[in-house]
């Protein structure tokens, strides 16, 4: 793998540590970028290119000069003594300095299916694969997913991918849809919210408890159309729901309730205290919110209290 590492990114693609155990290889190597997968495709390609080859595994002992003569590659960052054993597979196709266990030849690894690779810190990557029977495991694993979903989506192998995206795509447009139907809705009940609005010292206080919500996006929004409709007048809209298990609060405030000295970003660093978060922004709009769902009411009647303190 190493070797097909080199011979797909370049020499400077280097191994900087490993594991293996039975049926499973990680091998870790400087780069600096995620690959595609279509490089990933290619190292996999390569690697049971050189299987299938049968290529014949040499072991020699020469001292290190000889073996950086003899083009053997060194790992990064190990030490070694003046007596190297290098590992030879192919001839010139694979030359390492290693003490490891290895098979005689490369037909007996098998097959070598690539499963992952990820960032292990700046400059280096890490690849993982499943090895001989493992790999073949992997595959009819992969073989039988792909079984079910073309049964599921009704529609021959080769055309699953398109499928899977248009699929994904009909999604989209219909959470879409049905975000805007919710925020239709929630615009609706405002003649609600606005009739129970309660006067705080020289402001109108609106508060909108809306429960569950899609995302943050629709407490803004209703936030946001509750403040316009108390503009001229001093006055705040205070909109709280759940999203994500966790309380979203938005607190937005006319230009006369500012002039005021009411900050949005003030009253919800408090309240989002209470709610056992943080939050914060501007003093015309803010956002926060917290975990603590149960202290929710405990939050919203705390406004009252900030409001004229």
């Amino acid at each position: 793998v190493h070797a097909a590492l080199r011979q797909v990114l370049g020499p400077q693609a280097l191994q900087s540590g490993s594991y293996n155990k039975p049926g499973y290889m990680r091998l870790d190597f400087s780069w600096s970028e995620a690959l595609s997968q279509a490089t990933k495709t290619e190292i996999e390609e390569v690697t049971n290119l050189a299987i299938r080859q049968d290529l014949s595994v040499s072991a020699r002992f020469m001292s290190v000069a000889e073996a950086k003569d003899f083009g053997a590659v060194a790992l990064f960052g190990e030490t070694y003594d003046e007596s190297v054993r290098v590992i030879q597979i192919g001839g010139p196709w694979s030359r390492e300095l290693c003490g490891g266990t290895h098979v005689s030849r490369s037909s007996q690894v098998g097959l070598v299916s690539i499963i992952g690779e990820a960032s292990v810190g700046s400059g280096s990557r890490r690849l993982e694969a499943f090895v001989g029977f493992e790999a073949f495991q992997a595959l009819a694993s992969e073989r039988a997913l792909v079984a079910a979903l073309t049964e599921s989506f009704k529609v021959p192998r080769e055309q699953l991918i398109e499928k899977i995206q248009s699929t994904v795509e009909e999604l989209k447009v219909a959470s879409r849809r049905l975000a805007a139907l919710s925020m239709e809705q929630l615009k609706a009940r405002i003649p609600e919210f606005l009739a129970a609005a309660k006067q705080i010292g020289g402001s109108k206080l609106v508060v909108a408890n809306i429960g569950e919500v899609d995302s943050a996006d629709q407490v803004r929004d209703l936030a946001v159309a509750l403040r316009d409709k108390l503009e001229p007048e001093s006055g705040l809209a205070v909109v709280a729901g759940i999203s994500g298990g966790k309380v979203v609060l938005i607190i937005a405030t006319s230009k006369k309730a500012r002039e005021a000295g009411i900050s949005s970003g003030k009253l919800v660093k408090e309240t989002s205290a209470i709610l056992g978060g943080g939050g914060g922004g501007k003093d015309d709009i803010a956002q926060g919110g917290g975990p603590e769902i149960g202290k929710l009411s405990t939050a919203l009647q705390s406004i009252e209290k900030l409001i004229v303190s």
